[in-house]
């Protein structure tokens, strides 16, 4: 018999989990929209790019040795050291007043955020272990991420109303860490996994050959995050240069654009768990993906309706993705597997190098226009029909 969101919400290990995604999320989300524009204030756009690439080389170096870290320290020590990590880091950036300031507090940033969401995913394998409801489990622990994230920029709204001083901003991001940390200290007892695996060449080696499945997963994933990568740097500086929306339309079609993730994935979870599994509808997310993002290109027109629409389009296929890929992961392990979760989660970190080399090779060596880069994008988006094509299906 399958669960019920009452179900799993009894479960206080659960909820606990729950809530903290819930926290995190909107810690996270809050700052990630205006990161750039915060850095750009000490950094030429030049010197930006490459320090997010740097954090992001940083986070996946960190992703290889955090398995060892767990091992020695455990998971719930590490998981409070990462928010203390963070609050310093979010802290210094609020205080600095110096691009030197600023510098290595916002690439520890870079690095030790990712670790947040990689603990949960441990905690949450770990609390409950019925792999035939991963879907629903996924699905609903998503959907909080993703209401997270609808809600933030509502919040920016409303703290930058008078102006782009992004203090209140950062000391909301900060102060959210005091209730997750406490909640951590209070509900997260329990020991979880008896080993711990570091990300070596045999990390490689058993998800291609013994766990093919899931190697395909994450390479599906990882066009997932190719696309975030390509879609949170490119389609705002696009839609304002190239367009010609201003800032309050964008921000109005960013949080329709959104909705998708918070209505779509419980029942497409669930969906995948009871009745059709996760090839079919990954393949359908791409399918709506790629098809979306190819007709990017055509919209010539400052269009409201027409950019709402075919935005909203890419993300009703990418939260069918998202749910689908997540899902089918962590079907195929345990919370043992951190090395298949640190590889899992390291398709975030690495899209971020990816994706901007990609989009600077399309604009550069082949001089495609800025409209005409966003076919590449659909190109690579649909590799990932293939990639969902190649599982074997869990139902």
């Amino acid at each position: 018999m399958h669960p019920t969101i009452a179900t799993l919400a009894r479960v206080p290990l659960l909820r606990s989990v729950f809530l903290l995604n819930f926290i995190l999320s909107l810690h996270y989300f809050l700052v990630v929209y205006i990161n750039s524009s915060f850095v750009s204030a000490f950094f030429s756009k030049e010197k930006m790019g490459f320090l997010f690439t740097l954090g992001s080389v940083g986070a996946l170096l960190a992703f290889l040795l955090a398995p060892l870290i767990i091992k020695k320290q455990g998971l719930h020590r590490f998981f409070l050291a990462s928010i203390v990590v963070e609050a310093i880091a979010v802290a210094g950036m609020l205080s600095g007043k110096s691009a030197v300031g600023v510098l290595p507090f916002f690439l520890l940033h870079l690095v030790i955020v990712p670790f947040l969401p990689y603990c949960l995913d441990i905690f949450l394998e770990g609390a409950w272990k019925k792999e035939g409801d991963t879907g629903l489990l996924r699905g609903l622990h998503l959907t909080l991420t993703n209401i997270a994230l609808i809600g933030s920029p509502l919040l920016l709204a409303l703290i930058l109303r008078d102006g782009t001083e992004f203090g209140g901003v950062y000391l909301l991001s900060l102060l959210l860490l005091i209730p997750a940390f406490f909640l951590s200290s209070a509900r997260i007892k329990e020991k979880f996994h008896s080993s711990v695996h570091l990300v070596r060449k045999e990390t490689l080696k058993r998800a291609i050959l013994s766990h093919n499945d899931t190697a395909f997963a994450i390479t599906a994933h990882f066009v997932l995050q190719f696309f975030y990568a390509w879609m949170v740097i490119y389609t705002p500086l696009y839609l304002s240069t190239v367009i010609g929306f201003d800032w309050s339309e964008i921000g109005l079609i960013f949080t329709i654009m959104l909705i998708p993730f918070a209505v779509f994935e419980i029942p497409v979870g669930e969906a995948a768990d009871r009745w059709w599994g996760e090839k079919e509808l990954m393949t359908i997310g791409f399918v709506i993906m790629a098809g979306s993002v190819f007709w990017i290109p055509f919209i010539k027109e400052t269009s409201f309706l027409f950019w709402t629409l075919v935005l909203l389009a890419t993300r009703i296929g990418a939260s069918i993705v998202e749910i689908t890929t997540e899902s089918y992961f962590f079907k195929q392990i345990d919370e043992d597997d951190t090395d298949l979760i640190s590889l899992f989660r390291m398709t975030r970190p690495l899209s971020l190098i990816v994706a901007p080399l990609v989009a600077t090779f399309a604009l550069t060596i082949l001089s495609l226009s800025f409209g005409s880069s966003f076919f590449i994008l659909s190109v690579i988006v649909a590799l990932g029909v293939v990639a969902s094509l190649s599982i074997k299906d869990s139902l």
